[in-house]
């Protein structure tokens, strides 16, 4: 499913997130390679583990 500004599936990303804590915010990132998405969610594979990250929650890191 393409989707404008989407990485392309197969291509290794990171993405980002950042929740609220007590002492203010924290930012968390993971990186694997890029296996599908959908409206909904990113289908990510961080070794040999395959994980879905909602995309309302996780955005696409680009440093």
């Amino acid at each position: 499913m393409a989707t404008s500004g989407a990485p392309l599936e197969g291509r290794h990303v990171r993405f980002i997130r950042y929740t609220r804590t007590r002492d203010g915010w924290t930012s968390e990132t993971v990186h694997g390679r890029l296996e599908g998405h959908t409206p909904a969610i990113w289908q990510l594979r961080v070794v040999d583990e395959l994980r879905e990250l909602p995309r309302d929650e996780w955005a696409l890191y680009r440093p």
